[in-house]
């Protein structure tokens, strides 16, 4: 049984090794096609308003082609940035991403320790840890440079805010998750439900 363990875990490890490698390697991939990422359009947006200019008119949704068609958050929060090479602020966000996904699930198994971690057992953890790795969806959100990643993480934390009875403060992250892009609001529905069954997931 432990050599099985040893083994998994040693699949783990190569996993994310792999994913390191893949996430790096189109990474720099896509510093060579950046007006093709979802990026490209908030650091536009953000230089825009730096500069003073529109980015919601009309003319400019259309004649530009990675148009921002968001909420404002997103570009005011890399004004600061907008000055900077882009290359430089894309691969600080991929960190950042990185980070945020890595915190996000440290979340979720610590909060669901007693229930999730029993089940998985010790061959099942280090299984686990391989797919979260080598998870498609991760890979194309960091190639991508795009805001899922860090929408779990604020529903993450509003989701253990309610399960500690902290409503104000889980409605606030809600607020800042829609803030930046809209799909969140869509919780704002399940939220009477759950709370008159008197619990929440």
């Amino acid at each position: 049984m432990n050599l099985k363990i040893g083994l998994l875990w040693g699949f783990s490890v190569l996993s994310i090794a792999l994913a390191a490698y893949i996430i790096a390697d189109y990474t720099v991939f896509a510093l060579f096609f950046i007006e093709a990422t979802d990026f490209i359009s908030y650091v536009l947006a953000a230089q825009r308003i730096g500069s003073g200019q529109p980015f919601y008119e009309v003319p400019v949704v259309f004649e530009t082609p990675a148009p921002y068609i968001y909420p404002p958050l997103m570009a005011v929060v890399l004004v600061p940035f907008a000055g900077l090479p882009i290359e430089l602020v894309f691969v600080g966000w991929t960190i950042f991403s990185i980070g945020c996904w890595v915190t996000a699930i440290a979340l979720i198994v610590y909060a669901l320790r007693q229930t999730l971690l029993p089940r998985l057992g010790q061959m099942g953890l280090p299984v686990l840890v391989a797919w979260l790795a080598l998870f498609p969806a991760l890979h194309q959100h960091l190639i991508y440079g795009q805001v899922q990643i860090q929408i779990l993480l604020l529903l993450v934390g509003a989701w253990l805010l309610l399960r500690r009875q902290r409503d104000g403060w889980a409605g606030g992250l809600l607020g800042v998750a829609i803030a930046i892009k809209l799909f969140p609001a869509l919780l704002v529905v399940c939220l009477p439900y759950s709370a008159a069954c008197g619990r929440y997931c």
